[in-house]
């Protein structure tokens, strides 16, 4: 029977009481652990009984008491963020081993000037390790699914040359529907999380890879749109790898005469200013920064570019028209334009005419106001853009632009005119202020000289 209460221990079962041999004069932790008994003698017979420790009633009240302990509670701590598990104390702990075969991997950081440099003078620099992002076999199975269906062939038409077509072309033109299925989870699927970043990082690459392929580009900008307009992402994050690629698209010098393409990716950055601007301040001011930067440019050979020039006008006209205002209708940007139009007179088209399409945006907030005379117009336009300029704006084709435009100036004057008057006033106020004060002071030392 030995044996059998053994067993039942090591397999942390209940032991059989009442049938346990005694420890035979040896100290060991099966005898230590198995329970006593003692023979009682009752009426009925003799019995055997646990063989309890005797509790003096007496010292019982004078003995310690343990600290009550604080009770059931409750915490809340994250499972899980965008699909990965925190490593806090609350969650289990992962599994240190390696990576499973075929599971991505975050791209390493690129080596900083610094770290260049201690490698060539010999001296130690530290490196951060590869931070490894591991991806189930189903997830790795649905991105390959979706980044070939994207750019299968045959490729869609080009916005430009799908405008230009004419209907039955355009009913004619192939389609794919894997491709519209793909597009379809990128905008709707909430199970992307994971995914997310690669799909940013593959939006940059096919970018970089596809910037003489405007069939290309249109694929990659609906699939920056559908991510874009998935309301159960989170794309914040991943703003400053998503920029750069439309910034490409619309700057590009590479680019064949794509408007429609250009205008695509402005109407882009206008959604990602009016849909995160709230959350970084800074991001429309970067972006108008490099937009007038792209138009002021002329030591660059992008700088030289009309097709840089076209799609920084069609930007800054997709930003809205403050933007316009801040950054198109400013004296030093416009005659910087009209100087390079005026050197580059056969490729100045596509810009003078994106130009006065932008400036004709700003008619609708100015249309009651008061226009000065032809002569007067002409040199109020020479004076705020520029001669050549003003000699575009006073065309009969450009009368919207050039209505627009001289409203503006005017509302600029009056505004000036009035912020001039309100100053005026207030000195006057302050000067009739001071003057009752001396007039007091002057009493109070006459009656001080009477006394």
């Amino acid at each position: 029977m030995l044996s059998v209460s053994c067993v039942s221990r090591c397999c942390a079962t209940q032991p059989i009481y009442g049938f346990l041999s005694p420890s035979r004069g040896h100290s060991s932790t099966s005898a230590l652990a198995s329970p006593s008994f003692r023979r009682v003698q009752t009426p009925s017979g003799p019995m055997h009984v646990l063989n309890d420790v005797e509790i003096d009633l007496e010292t019982l009240p004078s003995r310690v008491v343990p600290e009550r302990g604080a009770g059931v509670g409750w915490a809340a701590h994250w499972l899980a963020i965008e699909g990965v598990q925190p490593a806090i104390p609350q969650n289990p702990v992962r599994p240190s081993a390696g990576m499973r075969p075929g599971a991505f991997a975050a791209p390493a950081p690129a080596q900083s000037a610094g770290a260049e440099q201690g490698s060539a003078t010999g001296k130690s620099a530290s490196v951060k390790p590869l931070i490894k992002h591991v991806l189930s076999r189903e997830l790795q199975l649905y991105f390959e699914r979706i980044v070939s269906s994207l750019l299968a062939a045959p490729l869609p038409p080009a916005p430009d040359t799908a405008a230009a077509s004419t209907s039955a072309d355009a009913q004619s033109a192939p389609t794919n529907s894997a491709r519209e299925a793909a597009l379809a989870a990128l905008r709707g699927d909430a199970g992307l999380a994971q995914l997310l970043p690669y799909l940013v990082q593959w939006v940059g690459e096919q970018t970089t890879a596809h910037l003489t392929d405007a069939q290309a580009l249109s694929v990659v900008l609906r699939a920056a749109e559908a991510l874009l307009h998935n309301s159960t992402l989170v794309i914040e994050p991943y703003l400053h790898q998503l920029l750069p690629s439309l910034l490409s698209v619309l700057l590009s010098s590479t680019l064949p005469a794509s408007p429609l393409l250009r205008t695509h990716a402005a109407a882009l950055l206008r959604h990602i200013v009016v849909q995160h601007s709230s959350s970084y301040p800074s991001l429309r001011p970067r972006l108008l920064r490099t937009l007038r930067a792209a138009l002021q440019a002329r030591s660059t050979p992008a700088g030289q570019s009309a097709a840089t020039k076209t799609g920084a006008v069609l930007g800054v006209r997709g930003l809205g028209k403050e933007a316009i205002k801040k950054v198109l209708v400013q004296q030093d940007t416009m005659e910087a334009l009209g100087q390079w139009c005026s050197e580059k007179e056969e490729e100045a088209g596509e810009v003078q005419r994106v130009v006065l399409e932008a400036l004709s945006d700003l008619a609708p907030s100015y249309s009651s106001r008061r226009r000065p005379a032809n002569g007067t117009a002409s040199s109020a336009l020479s004076a705020r853009v520029g001669d050549f300029w003003a000699e575009q704006l006073m065309r009969a084709d450009a009368a919207t632009a050039r209505e627009a435009l001289l409203a503006l100036l005017a509302d600029e004057t009056e505004e000036a005119r009035h912020v001039e008057s309100t100053h005026e006033h207030l000195e006057t106020e302050g000067q009739r202020g001071e003057r009752p004060q001396e007039q007091e002071a002057d009493g109070d030392d006459t009656e001080m000289a009477l006394l």
